[in-house]
């Protein structure tokens, strides 16, 4: 019987030699249905034996298992497994790469330092580091940055520990990473990070959510923030093709907030964080940050420049054109573009109290959902998209990146560079001003009423968000805002008329 839940210390009946030969322990579970699982520890032989069926391998990633100790005189002193190590991917010529990652000691005296051994293609190199003592039976961390690699070229590197404090491990089998190809250049173009989100007004969670991705994406330079209405249900604000995006979810597995960072799967790096398989993770701001840090360390594969003017005619004028700048090995590139707005507002955010501004939503696709097929040696788009009635011309902005396509995989849809630029917007472009006597008016401190009616009208606060939208009507209830000052703008055809009021 176990005394106590969590860890229980039990002493076998009789002495048990170890001879080197695999060995096996296992324990009855009775009267309960469920058993509380961890996270293995160890990547080893695990089975499990349930009413009506034999032994049977565990495969699940869990563990209900022993964790064993063994305590002697004749232990190792220096034994040390590899754990989880996060390799660049990328290497400018020259300069030094930075490795980090864990480690467990299995020996009997603490681990003070580590060398490692560096393989990188035919070279190998070497490097000793300090660690903060490091007891027996308990995992230590490491952090290296004595590689550089110093001829251009695509090389594989892997990492191993050679030595611990000093001397030779006791068991050497389990201290090699991975082999990682590491693309090395002697210079890059800067790129942006595309952080495509995943959120919609049914998710109670998505406002606290936003405020970690905002506390990232406002802070960090180089990150393209697109927000897509769907994962979780769906809203008015949902288009197409951000429900078509819920492919890159794992299969029956939908929910929000979620991210995707530049469309890529960084398990080998992350494994807890890309836990699912797929390029689509939770929100956390300390992980964004991890994240963002690492992918704004990978070269622009491609150019992708847009430039975007407007016409008398309530018209968005989109030209994007780029080229090849590093073989990025994608089999099918596409262009993607977007027209995003930031801050709409609505009142029916779950989670939020009162008013709510989505940040960076996608109000269209302009090219086809999985992107317009490119000659990455060069190539030239042009658009044009009607200025919606229902969007807030200052807060517009366009989104183009460059993304691998590939409709088996998920995770062979990587984006090769992103860019965006600003809607121009001066007031009453495309709108022809007129005095107060063409659009009347009435207002009485709560309802403002306008005579012959409106196709739209914003209320805007001073900071010029806007706080209340309303189309195809002739009066707006604007008892529920907050007391101040606030720009009316009510548009009917071709014409506009501007003014102020104040609430009480």
């Amino acid at each position: 019987m176990l005394d106590k839940y969590g860890w229980n210390e039990i002493t076998l009946d009789k002495p048990f030699r170890i001879d080197g030969s695999g060995f096996y322990m296992s324990y009855l579970v009775e009267g309960i249905i469920n058993i509380p699982y961890a996270l293995s520890l160890i990547d080893s032989e695990e089975y499990i034996c349930t009413t009506g069926s034999g032994w049977k391998p565990s495969i699940s990633g869990f563990s209900a298992a022993f964790y064993a100790t063994v305590e002697g005189e004749s232990l190792p002193r220096c034994n040390v497994r590899l754990g989880n190590i996060v390799m660049p991917s990328y290497a400018r010529l020259g300069q030094p790469l930075a490795f980090s990652g864990d480690f467990i000691n299995l020996g009997s005296v603490p681990v003070e330092s580590l060398t490692f051994t560096y393989h990188v293609g035919d070279s190998v190199a070497s490097e000793t580091v300090s660690v903060p003592s490091v007891k027996p039976r308990t995992s230590g961390n490491f952090n290296l940055n004595g590689l550089r690699i110093l001829s251009e070229g695509e090389p594989l590197v892997n990492v191993e520990i050679s030595a611990v404090n000093g001397e030779a491990d006791f068991d050497p089998s389990d201290n090699v990473s991975r082999s990682k190809q590491i693309l090395c250049r002697s210079d890059f173009k800067q790129r942006k990070v595309l952080l495509e989100v995943f959120s919609t007004e049914q998710c109670t969670n998505c406002p606290s959510g936003h405020k970690q991705i905002s506390a990232v994406a406002d802070t960090c330079q180089g990150i393209i923030e697109l927000g897509h209405h769907a994962g979780y249900y769906q809203d008015i604000f949902t288009i197409p093709a951000s429900k078509e995006y819920e492919w890159f979810y794992k299969p029956d597995r939908l929910y929000a907030p979620a991210v995707m960072i530049d469309r890529t799967n960084m398990s080998d790096n992350y494994p807890d964080i890309y836990s699912d398989g797929v390029p689509v993770i939770s929100v956390s701001s300390s992980m964004l940050k991890t994240l963002y840090a690492e992918e704004s360390l990978a070269p622009a594969f491609v150019s992708v420049e847009p430039s975007v003017k407007t016409d008398n005619g309530g018209n968005i004028l989109i030209h994007v054109e780029g080229k090849k700048l590093i073989d990025s090995k994608a089999e099918s590139p596409r262009l993607f573009v977007f027209v995003a707005e930031d801050s709409v507002y609505t009142l029916n955010q779950s989670g939020a109290s009162g008013g709510y501004y989505h940040r960076h939503m996608v109000r269209q696709s302009v090219t086809p959902t999985w992107g317009e097929p490119i000659d990455v040696n060069g190539y030239s788009f042009d658009y044009t998209v009607a200025l919606n009635p229902e969007w807030n011309a200052a807060k517009l902005n366009v989104v183009a990146f460059v993304a691998n396509y590939d409709a088996d995989d998920k995770n062979n849809c990587r984006v090769l560079n992103a860019e965006e630029a600003e809607v121009p917007y001066t007031e009453g472009t495309g709108i022809t001003e007129v005095s107060n006597d063409d659009i009347i008016v009435s207002w009485n401190g709560s309802m403002l009423k306008v005579d012959k009616g409106f196709d739209r009208l914003m209320v805007c606060d001073m900071a010029g968000r806007i706080v209340l939208s309303s189309v195809s009507a002739d009066a707006a209830d604007l008892s529920r805002l907050a007391s101040g000052c606030y720009a009316i703008t009510v548009k009917r055809g071709q014409k506009q008329k501007v003014m102020k009021i104040m609430t009480d």
